[in-house]
């Protein structure tokens, strides 16, 4: 389950909007998905269930992939994915010291 962030139902999704069971995420391939939305009862909180998942593999969504969605109303989502990728492992960093190195002289 993926939660859709409170402020953002708040600011965004009216009271009717609310009421539908339904969203439709859409793909910049015009593949499209109904996903169901569901309430958590004890905080309140909309958050995208059944069909979330299906969504994710059909699109070739996996973990730590970048997922953009931009509402467009109506409980429609256009979505765009990034495929995270690394080329060198991360570099630790000591953000106490700063280290110098001379070269050339």
């Amino acid at each position: 389950m993926q939660g859709i962030p409170p402020k953002f139902v708040k600011n965004y999704i009216s009271e009717v909007e609310m009421g539908s069971s339904v969203t439709v995420l859409l793909s910049p391939l015009s593949k499209f998905c109904r996903v169901t939305v569901g309430k958590d009862q004890s905080s309140g909180n909309l958050f995208f269930s059944g069909g979330w998942s299906r969504f994710l593999a059909s699109n070739g969504i996996t973990e730590y992939d970048v997922l953009l969605l931009r509402y467009e109303g109506n409980i429609v989502f256009l979505t765009a994915a990034r495929k995270v990728t690394r080329t060198k492992a991360p570099v630790a960093r000591n953000k106490s010291r700063v280290m110098i190195k001379r070269v050339g002289f």
